[in-house]
């Protein structure tokens, strides 16, 4: 059996993390091996960049959560150096920055300047691939499970993308653990988040959010893949018959 195997995790959204959560993830990425490290978008909040939500009183600059993500990365490449390392585009940062870019630079060749990769770069971010925004990544070069960050956050989202792909999906951007099957044996598999459920912005709302992360399998022989999606409760979870805590 050749077995290639990726956790996927998303909606980091530093620097508002819940870091429970996020020292569970980097507890098992300590102490298993994994071909891929996937983050599946949203990583940062990108807060400096929103036009619809006043972050006056808790936001941090663009360059300062770069910053953040940089010694992130850093921290994950040095827990696990041989694993790919893969960005996905997001909305929080890849399209706020192009809205952001369009709406207060007038010279075109300034704004051709600014791009999610280019940034990435100046802050010398270790990354191996980045994805763009709404493009699908495939891991290991299977065709089968891709990823993207996604656009839908209602309350059936994973359905909805059944219509658009004819492959299944992982996805983020909702903040909530779901799975959908269609009869025609296409997944959708949402993976919720690594945030804070308790947003300032949120303003005490009530939200489906939960911390949980995906583990992804793909068996070369087989031509299986097999998705594992783990809640992360009050710091803890379970992976592979060991108990994690953050």
């Amino acid at each position: 059996m050749k077995l290639k195997r990726a956790i996927i995790f998303s909606d980091v959204h530093i620097p508002y993390q819940n870091e429970k959560c996020v020292n569970v993830v980097k507890n098992i990425i300590k102490e298993n091996k994994f071909d891929e490290i996937i983050l599946a978008g949203d990583i940062i909040d990108g807060g400096d960049l929103s036009s619809y939500i006043n972050y006056e009183e808790y936001k941090v600059s663009l360059s300062e959560e770069l910053i953040m993500l940089k010694d992130f990365v850093d921290e994950l490449r040095a827990l696990s150096p041989n694993s790919k390392i893969v960005l996905i585009g997001c909305n929080h940062f890849d399209k706020r920055l192009d809205r952001y870019i369009r709406e207060n630079i007038n010279i075109d060749c300034i704004r051709e300047e600014i791009t999610p990769e280019k940034l990435l770069k100046k802050f010398e971010i270790d990354i191996d691939k980045k994805v763009p925004y709404n493009k699908v990544y495939f891991p290991f070069t299977q065709r089968q499970i891709g990823i993207i960050h996604g656009t839908e956050s209602s309350k059936y989202f994973t359905e909805k993308y059944i219509k658009f792909y004819t492959h299944s999906l992982i996805v983020g951007h909702a903040h909530t653990t779901q799975h959908y099957r269609a009869e025609n044996g296409i997944e959708v598999y949402g993976i919720g988040c690594m945030c804070k459920t308790d947003m300032a912005y949120l303003h005490g709302k009530p939200v489906r959010w939960n911390n949980s992360f995906a583990v992804l399998n793909y068996d070369y022989q087989s031509r299986k893949y097999f998705v594992e999606i783990l809640e992360i409760k009050n710091g803890y979870t379970c992976f592979d018959g060991k108990i994690y805590k953050g």
